[in-house]
């Protein structure tokens, strides 16, 4: 069972990207006021599902989490990964090019290359559909998954740790990046 190219209900994952990346560019310089930081910020997160990302990012760990520890860890997953991702997002995202659309059942596949400071990246991002809209829930960045490179560094961080260790870490990092 493999990716189709049609779909053709609304708005496609595509156009949901191209719009994040046209509000990124017109937003790019009022990020110095608090409003225009808020704005980029919304464009961002509104584009994520970050319980899923979450989700597949803690893998065996999140059933083991009670429903506050779940949502504390999807907040937090929020700030940390927002964090990562304005900066970046802001200075690529006037130089991507939208490579492709794909779909297998409710979920689609959108290639994109970025093209930044000389070097190519190639960006796939994984969507699905949350209350009717397209949400990324995971990005393959050059062949390797954000979510599963979570897992592995959130996996060995719990077996040398702990999961409250886990939690304190990426806490501390979403703090000093503010």
């Amino acid at each position: 069972l493999g990716f189709s190219n049609s779909y053709s209900q609304g708005v496609s994952p595509t156009d949901v990207m191209k719009k994040r990346d046209q509000t990124l560019q017109k937003l790019a310089g009022s990020m110095e006021t608090s409003e225009g930081d808020a704005e980029v910020r919304k464009a961002i997160v509104g584009s994520f599902d970050f319980d899923q990302h979450s989700r597949i990012s803690l893998g065996k760990y999140w059933k083991e989490r009670s429903k506050a520890e779940q949502d504390e860890f999807v907040r937090i997953m929020s700030d940390w990964t927002e964090n990562r991702a304005v900066k970046k997002l802001l200075k690529r995202s006037d130089q991507t090019t939208y490579d492709s659309e794909e779909y297998m059942g409710d979920k689609a596949l959108v290639k994109t290359t970025v093209r930044y400071k000389g070097t190519k990246t190639l960006v796939d991002y994984k969507m699905h559909k949350v209350d009717g809209q397209w949400r990324i829930y995971d990005m393959v960045i050059d062949g390797a998954s954000v979510a599963l490179a979570n897992r592995d560094a959130f996996y060995q961080k719990i077996k040398k740790t702990s999961y409250e260790e886990l939690v304190a870490t990426l806490r501390a990092k979403t703090l000093e990046e503010n």
